[in-house]
């Protein structure tokens, strides 16, 4: 990852900054279905982490490292699942 990417990302996360949730929270401010959906979507997810950690992406208790670490997490989550996905496509087209 390019030093400036987590220089970025090490400010966000420090400066507390709402990282593009404000407009989920404003449907005029919404646009498309597709992005309605998805904001929906992120607002559910925010409620079920709420519900299942106690806590909300405004928790200080962790440090940009720790926060890092935790996407980082969620990346390989994610290559595990469309490694996955592309298997199944990989065998229906055999």
């Amino acid at each position: 990852m390019p030093a400036q990417l987590i220089i970025l990302i090490v400010r966000i996360v420090e400066a507390k900054k709402d990282i593009g949730l404000s407009n989920c929270t404003n449907p005029e401010e919404r646009g498309s279905k597709i992005e309605r959906s998805i904001c929906d979507r992120i607002l559910q997810r925010a409620d079920v982490g709420k519900a299942k950690y106690g806590v909300t992406m405004e928790r200080e208790d962790l440090s940009p490292i720790q926060w890092l670490r935790h996407a980082q997490e969620e990346a390989l989550d994610l290559a595990v699942y469309l490694e996955k996905i592309i298997e199944v496509i990989n065998t229906k087209d055999k």
